[in-house]
């Protein structure tokens, strides 16, 4: 949903950080600035506020692993507030008419190999010694679900840390970090990435105390 923003003039995800990959969004899906599911997100950002983190957690809140893009089984009504009162139909609709007509899948297959190549780093440099069960220690609080992280190769300078609820006592915290890799395909160290993804997380936890 980070590209249908960026073509919709979201100006928060329209940052030019990962240059290379920036360029083939715009190579791939500029002829699409006009496609009516790019005007559904003009209206409701216009209507609703859509921005920033409503985006964000509207994305995981999907399942891709099918023909058709629909919604994980979750409570709908702890999705961000700014999108009470959009039909889900008609997000699913426009999703799916936008992935279809631009085939985005096939886009996304088309780089897999830089999204390995970013996975992979990660996993190396912070995941290996990231400790997750710092947060319930800290917070006495177990969320019971996965933790996430998402690297956001189109989101610019902007991080979120939203949590999906599935059943009665699941949560399932996320990070979602923006990423500026470098002009030439480059993937720049994660080591100062440690700090942000332990503060994206604290998200889950301390916001609900707020």
């Amino acid at each position: 949903m980070s590209i249908m923003a960026r073509l919709a003039d979201y100006r928060e995800y329209n940052s030019q950080n990962c240059a290379f990959y920036i360029k083939d969004i715009e190579d791939w899906f500029s002829d699409y600035k006009n496609h009516e599911s790019i005007d559904f997100m003009r209206r409701i950002r216009a209507t609703n506020g859509i921005s920033y983190d409503a985006v964000a957690t509207m994305s995981i809140s999907l399942d891709m692993s099918g023909k058709k893009i629909k919604l994980l089984p979750i409570d709908t009504t702890k999705i961000d507030r700014r999108w009470k009162g959009i039909d889900m139909d008609s997000i699913l609709f426009y999703i799916n008419k936008f992935s279809k007509d631009t085939k985005f899948k096939k886009f996304f297959k088309n780089h897999k190999e830089a999204y390995d190549s970013v996975i992979t780093k990660w996993q190396s440099e912070v995941e290996e010694v990231f400790d997750y069960a710092w947060y319930s220690d800290f917070y006495g609080k177990d969320m019971k679900g996965k933790y996430h992280v998402v690297i956001a190769m189109s989101n610019g300078n902007n991080h979120y840390g939203p949590k999906l609820k599935i059943g009665d006592n699941i949560e399932e915290p996320y990070a979602i970090l923006g990423y500026a890799c470098g002009e030439n395909n480059e993937i720049p160290p994660f080591y100062w990435y440690k700090g942000l993804v332990l503060h994206e997380f604290n998200h889950s936890f301390a916001s609900s105390k707020l």
